[in-house]
C-alpha cells in the first residue's frame, strides 16, 4: 500500500468511474457527495483511520459518489489485489454479508433516485397546473350548452 497527499479540493475519483482502490485515511478528512438529477448531496465527511472507495472493489461496479478532500489529506492507496487478499481472509459469511449491505446500499440509492425523478416530475406537473390556472383568472367559464360544450368567455 503507497500513501497519496491530497490537497483540499482534489478531487479523488468521481460517481460513475470504475474502481480500482479504496483508501485509507492516515490524516485529513474527504467529503462523500452523490449527485442524482443535477443536485449535490453530502452523504458524509470521513476522518482519520475510516475507509472509502471500497463498494466498487466489493461489488465490482462503478463508483456510486464522488470523494474530494475536504482538507489536506494523506490517504493509503488499498488496490483491489491488497483489498480482495485482506477480504479473503474473513470467512465466508463476513464475506456474504458484507456483499449483501453494498448491495441492499446500492438498490437503496437506486430507489431514492426514482423517487428523486417522481418528485421532480411531480413538481413540474404542478407548476405546468398552477400556470394554466394563473391564465385562466379573470375567465369566466359558463355552463354547458346543450350539447354539453363550455364556454370561456374572457374579460
Amino acid at each position: 500500500m503507497s500513501q497519496q497527499l491530497f490537497k483540499k479540493g482534489d478531487v479523488i475519483f468521481t460517481q460513475g468511474e470504475v474502481g480500482d482502490t479504496a483508501y485509507l485515511i492516515q490524516k485529513g478528512a474527504i467529503e462523500v457527495s452523490r449527485t442524482t438529477h443535477e443536485k449535490k448531496t453530502v452523504l458524509g465527511t470521513l476522518k482519520t483511520g475510516q475507509i472509502f472507495g471500497e463498494m466498487a472493489l466489493i461489488s465490482d461496479q462503478p463508483r456510486t459518489a464522488t470523494a474530494i478532500a475536504a482538507e489536506d489529506s494523506v490517504c493509503f492507496r488499498v488496490p483491489t489485489k491488497v483489498f480482495e487478499s485482506e477480504l479473503e481472509k474473513s470467512s465466508a459469511l463476513m464475506r456474504s454479508l458484507l456483499r449483501t449491505f453494498i448491495n441492499h446500499i446500492r438498490n437503496l440509492m437506486a430507489q431514492q433516485e426514482v423517487a428523486k425523478k417522481k418528485a421532480i416530475d411531480a413538481e413540474a406537473r404542478a407548476f405546468d397546473a398552477q400556470s394554466e390556472l394563473d391564465k385562466l383568472k379573470g375567465v369566466e367559464i359558463h355552463a354547458a350548452d346543450e350539447e354539453g360544450v363550455y364556454h370561456i368567455i374572457e374579460d
